[in-house]
């Protein structure tokens, strides 16, 4: 096998049509950076095939146990914004 056979197959010489230069690829990378930095401007990412974990939310005990030590940590505190937390949280 000619190793040009190997780095440039028959199936693919069609995108290979017109010479590239530095430049375009250049041009290339910075449009495809820019629209990945727009996504959310340009109305976000649609991806049916988005693979990433959903959030895992902490349950209602670990909720409440969090509220609980943080009541703590606050009740033992000596300051205004600690005694309007109180407040807020009964």
């Amino acid at each position: 096998m000619i190793i040009d056979a190997l780095l440039n197959p028959d199936k693919e010489a069609h995108f290979m049509t017109f010479e590239t230069s530095d430049q375009d690829i250049h041009n290339a990378v910075m449009d495809a950076q820019a629209a990945q930095e727009n996504t959310d401007i340009n109305g976000g990412d649609d991806d049916k095939d988005d693979d990433t974990a959903p959030p895992v939310w902490p349950s209602h005990c670990q909720a409440l146990q969090a509220v609980t030590t943080l009541q703590s940590f606050i009740g033992a505190m000596d300051e205004p914004y600690a005694r309007k937390l109180e407040s807020l949280w009964a």
